[in-house]
């Protein structure tokens, strides 16, 4: 049985998404709720896809191959985390979406390891922060038409991160502006039909920029243990904690 808690949460989070929807004059079902599920075991997930989830978010490939395993149909899951080459091959068999495209060289190993078409999202640092995975707003057009080049490859939108601290609102209607110039392009092999921006904290305030998807962890699932980092991760570089959502 579903603890009423997790049922509680995920009726308030539905109930604040479509608020903030109609406030900014758009359709509810416009705006999907991406479920980060990073820290939180199979069983959680499990309650989720009973109160109706489908769309869900891990940060960690090794973390998503022990849990999403026979997982029921029309389950999508989407990797927000950073991607090392490496892990590229594990991904591909995981993962149903990409949305940390930050690198040629990422995109060239997901081509040459695929062997069908890879959706993926390219990552926006928004808030142009050295230390984030990510690529500055200015240098996202110019990647975008590159991947062109990568016949296997698909960017079905914009994976934006903003700064955790200070104000959001900036640093997203820059990212939403750059993500509707991108779909007037009419790039064959970019799509863009998704903006996934807006976490736990900042979620409506994306939802009135324009975002169709929010990552919602904390807020959705309540906290997750803290441990020490994998060993996936890449040496000297952490993961951004915004990126669980």
């Amino acid at each position: 049985m579903v603890d009423w808690e997790l049922k509680d949460r995920a009726e308030a989070i539905r109930q604040r998404v479509a608020e903030a929807a109609r406030a900014s004059g758009r359709d509810p079902e416009a705006v999907r709720i991406l479920a980060v599920t990073k820290g939180h075991d199979r069983r959680r997930v499990l309650d989720l896809i009973a109160l109706g989830f489908t769309l869900f978010g891990e940060n960690r490939v090794q973390e998503a191959a022990r849990k999403y395993v026979d997982m029921p149909p029309g389950i999508s899951l989407h990797l927000i985390g950073h991607l090392q080459t490496n892990k590229v091959k594990s991904a591909l068999g995981i993962f149903q979406v990409i949305q940390s495209l930050d690198s040629p060289r990422l995109a060239e190993a997901l081509d040459r390891r695929s062997t069908g078409t890879v959706p993926v999202m390219v990552e926006v640092n928004a808030g142009r922060e050295p230390q984030k995975h990510g690529l500055w707003p200015e240098d996202v057009p110019a990647f975008v038409e590159s991947i062109r080049q990568w016949p296997h490859l698909t960017v079905v939108g914009l994976m934006v991160m903003v700064p955790a601290e200070g104000s959001p609102v900036r640093p997203m209607a820059e990212a939403a502006d750059l993500w509707r110039s991108l779909r007037r392009k009419a790039w064959p092999w970019a799509p863009l039909d998704d903006l996934s921006m807006g976490m736990s904290a900042d979620f409506e305030e994306a939802i009135r920029q324009g975002s169709t998807m929010v990552r919602i962890g904390t807020a959705l699932v309540g906290p997750r243990a803290e441990g020490p980092a994998p060993a996936e991760e890449a040496p000297g570089r952490r993961q951004p904690k915004g990126e669980d959502g």
